[in-house]
């Protein structure tokens, strides 16, 4: 299993696919920038559906319902695609263990994300 192979060993060498719309900048503990994945021009998003609730001062309150994945490819060896948190924990990427989120984020000094140190995997 993946997650076991993880535990044990490097997964050299992989397919690593960014499916964000932004460069995956992955840093070391030292702060220093190990690798960089640029989008693949594909994004994986979840679909929602706003409904509105209420007004507060003329600003709209909505609840929002989460739906499906779209733009995620199915399992395919070797490969692992980087996607937000939200799609790596929707519903349907239950038990996809090839689906990894940006986890341990990075900060400039003005407190914007510059990237991460680690990838998260569903369990």
């Amino acid at each position: 299993m993946f997650l076991h192979s993880l535990k044990k060993q490097p997964l050299n060498p992989m397919k690593i696919i960014n499916l964000t719309p932004h460069t995956m900048n992955i840093f070391n503990s030292e702060g220093v920038q190990i690798a960089a994945f640029p989008p693949s021009g594909k994004v994986a998003r979840v679909s929602v559906k706003l409904e509105q609730r209420a007004h507060i001062d003329g600003i709209p309150v909505v609840a929002g319902s989460y739906g499906a994945v779209t733009d995620l490819p199915q399992p395919e060896a070797g490969t692992v695609y980087i996607v937000s948190a939200l799609v790596r924990t929707a519903p349907e990427c239950k038990g996809r263990v090839d689906v990894l989120s940006p986890a341990d984020l990075v900060r400039d000094a003005s407190g914007n994300i510059i990237g991460c140190k680690s990838l998260e995997a569903n369990q």
